[in-house]
């Protein structure tokens, strides 16, 4: 598991996490739950994740505004997040 503190939110990519994953993503943690969001290196863009079974890739208590604040510090810190993902890769 990788953690970085990015512009006061906690983004975090784990290990075991959707294994054999090919699409690169890290989950935006706050109070309510948390966001995913993949990376996607070809484009350097970011977006929600596909990658997230039951319930999607937003906690259901997250806020449309911490939502809009993890999507942007994650294009932001593309590049973080990237390294984030890929030293957390077993």
């Amino acid at each position: 598991m990788g953690s970085k503190l990015l512009r006061g939110v906690r983004f975090q990519s784990y290990s075991g996490d959707h294994a054999g994953a090919k699409v690169p993503h890290v989950h935006a943690h706050f109070a309510e739950g948390d966001v995913g969001i993949e990376l996607d290196e070809e484009s350097r863009s970011v977006g929600l994740s596909t990658q997230h079974g039951r319930g999607g890739a937003i906690d259901p208590d997250v806020k449309k505004r911490d939502v809009r604040r993890a999507l942007d510090i994650a294009s932001r810190e593309f590049d973080a997040l990237l390294d984030l993902w890929k030293d957390s890769r077993p």
